[in-house]
This record gives C-alpha cells, sequence and structure tokens, in this order.
C-alpha cells in the first residue's frame, strides 16, 4: 500500500478508501499505517478509531496519539493493560523479547517511567517511542544529506516484501546500512551508504548494519548491529529495532548479533569503542564512563 505517496499527492481519501479495500486492510499492521498517515493530515481522532480496532498489537503508538490529543489518562491505560510479554527463547523471535511495560531504559542507566511523561515534551517522544539519538559525525558528511534522499522506509510487512523483492542476489549478499526514524520505521539503504543521509539529517532511534536472508517462505534478519559511527547509539536502542523489524514483519534475533559499545572519553574527548569490557581510552588511557555519553550536553 502506497499510502504515504498518495497522501503527499493531495488524495489522502483515496488512500484510506484503497488502505481499507486492501487484502491486508484490516490487519494491525495496516492499521499502524494508515494511523500515520491520518495523524500526519492532522486527523489524530480518526488515526485513534483505527488503532484501537487493534489495541493489542498497536498499544505503544495508541498511547502515543491518545497524548498528542491530551487524553494521558487514556493513554496511561492502554499501556497498564497491554499484555505480559514473555522472554524470547527462540534466537530468531519475531515477538518482542521481555520489557517492563511501564519504564523505558534511558543509555544512562536510569528509568523514564511512562505515565509520568508531559504531553508535548521531549520525555513524552522518548517514553512512545525510546531514546532519540543526534548526529555526533563529520560535518562533511552531513552537507550529503539531500531532500527526499533517505532510506527506504518500511512501514509495513508489504512495504518490506516489495522492497527486498527487487534486490539483487549480490545486494542481499552484504549488509544494508539501516536507520530507525523517530517514528519508529526501519529505513534502509545500501551498505555503504552513510547512516545520516539514509535519516535524512535527523535524530534517531537507532542505526547499524543489517543484513537479511529468507527462510522457509520468510525474511529473516539474519546479522544485525548498531555500528554507526555517526549516531553512535547505545545498545539499548535494540528495544527500537525490535518495534521496527516486527511491524515489517521481519524475523529477528534476540538481541543485536553484534553490539558495539560507544563512550567519549571525559578527558580528551575524543570517542572510542569499548573491546572486551576495557572501559580505557585507547588515546589517552584516562578511565571511560560506564554509561552511555556519547552525545554530551553542549556538544
Amino acid at each position: 500500500m502506497r499510502l504515504p505517496l498518495l497522501a503527499d499527492c493531495g488524495l489522502l481519501d483515496e488512500a484510506i478508501e484503497q488502505a481499507q479495500a486492501h487484502h491486508e486492510g484490516d490487519t494491525w499492521y495496516a492499521a499502524w499505517s494508515l494511523s500515520d498517515v491520518l495523524a500526519d493530515a492532522g486527523r489524530t481522532e480518526e488515526a485513534v478509531a483505527v488503532l484501537e480496532q487493534h489495541p493489542t498489537s498497536n498499544s505503544s503508538v495508541l498511547a502515543q496519539r491518545l497524548i498528542d490529543l491530551g487524553r494521558i489518562e487514556d493513554a496511561i491505560r492502554v499501556l497498564q493493560n497491554r499484555p505480559n510479554a514473555q522472554p524470547a527463547t527462540d534466537p530468531y523471535s519475531n515477538k518482542p523479547p521481555f520489557v517492563d511495560d511501564h519504564v523505558i531504559p534511558h543509555p544512562g542507566g536510569h528509568v523514564i517511567p511512562q505515565v509520568l511523561a508531559p504531553v508535548g515534551s521531549r520525555l513524552a517522544s522518548m517514553t512512545m517511542r525510546g531514546w532519540s539519538y543526534r548526529y555526533v559525525g563529520p560535518a562533511e558528511l552531513r552537507s550529503l544529506v539531500r531532500p527526499d534522499g533517505e532510506g527506504q522506509g518500511m512501514r509495513s510487512p508489504a512495504n518490506f516484501h516489495e522492497w527486498v523483492s527487487a534486490r539483487t542476489v549480490e545486494e542481499l549478499a552484504e549488509p544494508f546500512t539501516f536507520v530507525i526514524d523517530q517514528a519508529g520505521v526501519l529505513r534502509l539503504a545500501p551498505r555503504r551508504s552513510e547512516h545520516v543521509v539514509c535519516a535524512g539529517g535527523e535524530a534517531v532511534l537507532g542505526a547499524g548494519e543489517i543484513s537479511f536472508r529468507e527462510e522457509s517462505g520468510r525474511w529473516v534478519a539474519g546479522e544485525v548491529s548498531n555500528q554507526s559511527t555517526g549516531y553512535c547509539p547505545d545498545v539499548s536502542s535494540w528495544s527500537a529495532v525490535v518495534e521496527a523489524l516486527d511491524r515489517a514483519g521481519i524475523v529477528r534475533p534476540s538481541g543485536f548479533t553484534h553490539e558495539v559499545v560507544f563512550r567519549r572519553c571525559l578527558s580528551c574527548q575524543q570517542l572510542n569503542i569499548v573491546r572486551e569490557e576495557d572501559f580505557v581510552c585507547v588515546f589517552c588511557d584516562e578511565a571511560l564512563p560506564r554509561e552511555w555519553n556519547v552525545d554530551q550536553p553542549g556538544r
């Protein structure tokens, strides 16, 4: 379904009609995609009505829409009524790993209660979608960003199937660059693409490299890392990756297959990649913080 394209062309009503008539129109992921289009058009009440048809599968985004409308208590009830998740035992599960429904891990180590997020604040956006990472890489790479040059968005299984079916064997033989944009959407680009270009220069909820393979008629994310020296996301960004992959119908591992631990030295300000739990700066031998600190205030 090409809902965003139709909506951008001023054909919102036609987009809604096509979405409802589509053979996947009554699925939870179609509801999510349609709600995004409606919300972007300022029709948040209608977006909520669409999401309420699948409240369990779309609880996070439904709560976000309710907060946008100022319905905080309703948002809290949605989050509190989510079914308890179970730890994933299958290494390639397509179900979210166990998380506490009422807190979001902050890269600094503490947690943010979901129900206390004030309306319209940055905290509210963090609790619904995850921690946001700004670009911290070289300025010359940011200059490569062009309008409409961001990576291809995977808003639904149909989107991903259409995209991956057009990839060649050679393309699928190596990983792709990915980011999770601030709407929680997986965006993909060829491996040698810069993450900041893939993100359109915007902040992200996650970034790294990912590879795909087909197994028994299902597409699987074989390798997933948070390797991005432009955004340096913490390993806790996996929760945003989980949501985006599940949304796109991609079977995934239970965690990053390759974790990169980024830290900035407080003494020399150089960016480090921590290896084998050795939290020592390779540039000046000073101790590195145990908590994520790459995007320090004032940088």
